[in-house]
């Protein structure tokens, strides 16, 4: 009987070890399938690596010190099934109820969360295959396509996390674990939403410039937009340039530590701001100016053409 017990608790270190290696794994594959880090595979599977192992030593070290324990009580001529007994007897009756209840909103959770991942996976469908089908030809399909893939995977991640937090509070578990899990929710949000933003900015301008070039005619004001057009991949950059100093801005802040260095972002960004409306400030004034200079020529000519067909008619 003694050496049942002893198997059962190890065998149950171990299902929680599998347990556990079981949702990284899933978490894991998440992150992979996330293209907004696909340069990062092989430091993500390095990371993958060294938390498994530290999780196989922790469990070979926990079952070494369950028979060392249990080799300790059969020396001392004690019954295990007696002690481990009197020791689930010590525990408060108020912890299994905790836990039971907390067991079950935790399943709860998980399954309300499955539910909202499955309309949030087919709303962004929806809105997908509505998204293309706006204007035809306006933007690369593909874009559109991996816009809502990352946004996909955003809101899974944000979601699975949210579950986590919540799966913590049911269990009691120390205030400071969770909020330790809030901050690193809202620091993923931020991170994630931010490298997302530049793609979609890329998809509305491209969209934008097709639409531009489509209606410009030379009647309307759109026939000065193919002589701005270079200006397209500077505006790019610098919004690319201030999304960044946003999200670091951010992430900063909720960092108590080093907060104070947030008020550098909002200064950074006047200044990119600037640069740039500076930029396009001198590209208007020089058109202008060349749009002035070309009309007055082309009414001189135009001038010219009228005065010399009366002398050539005279002679």
């Amino acid at each position: 009987m003694d050496l049942l017990i002893i198997l059962a608790e190890v065998s149950l270190v171990i299902f929680v070890f599998l347990l556990v290696n079981w949702l990284l794994n899933n978490v894991f594959k998440q992150i992979k399938k996330n293209s907004l880090i696909k340069g990062e595979g092989r430091t993500i599977k390095i990371l993958r690596r060294n938390i498994n192992a530290f999780l196989i030593l922790t469990c070979l070290l926990i079952c070494i010190l369950i028979l060392g324990a249990n080799g300790f009580l059969l020396y001392r001529g004690e019954k295990i099934q007696q002690y481990t007994l009197l020791l689930i007897e010590r525990i408060p009756s108020a912890f299994w109820v905790t836990l039971g209840i907390g067991s079950v909103q935790n399943i709860g959770i998980f399954i309300l969360a499955a539910i909202i991942l499955k309309l949030v996976g087919y709303c962004l469908q929806v809105a997908c295959i509505r998204a293309k089908n706006i204007e035809q030809s306006t933007t690369d399909d593909q874009s559109i396509d991996t816009f809502f893939k990352n946004l996909n995977n955003i809101v899974t991640t944000g979601i699975w996390l949210w579950a986590f937090i919540l799966c913590s509070k049911f269990l009691k578990v120390p205030v400071v674990v969770s909020e330790y899990l809030y901050i690193l929710l809202r620091i993923y949000l931020i991170v994630a939403i931010g490298l997302l933003i530049p793609k979609a900015i890329t998809a509305i301008i491209d969209s934008l410039d097709a639409l531009s070039i489509r209606y410009s005619s030379p009647d309307n004001l759109l026939r000065f937009y193919d002589r701005l057009r270079h200006l397209i991949p500077f505006l790019k950059r610098c919004l690319e340039f201030v999304i960044y100093i946003c999200v670091a801005t951010l992430v900063i802040q909720q960092v108590q530590f080093i907060a104070y260095i947030a008020v550098f972002g909002p200064r950074i960004v006047k200044i990119i701001g600037i640069i740039f409306i500076s930029r396009v400030f001198f590209e208007v004034i020089y058109l202008l100016i060349e749009e002035v200079l070309f009309k007055d020529r082309k009414f001189q000519r135009h001038s010219n053409k009228q005065t010399s067909y009366p002398r050539s008619s005279h002679s």
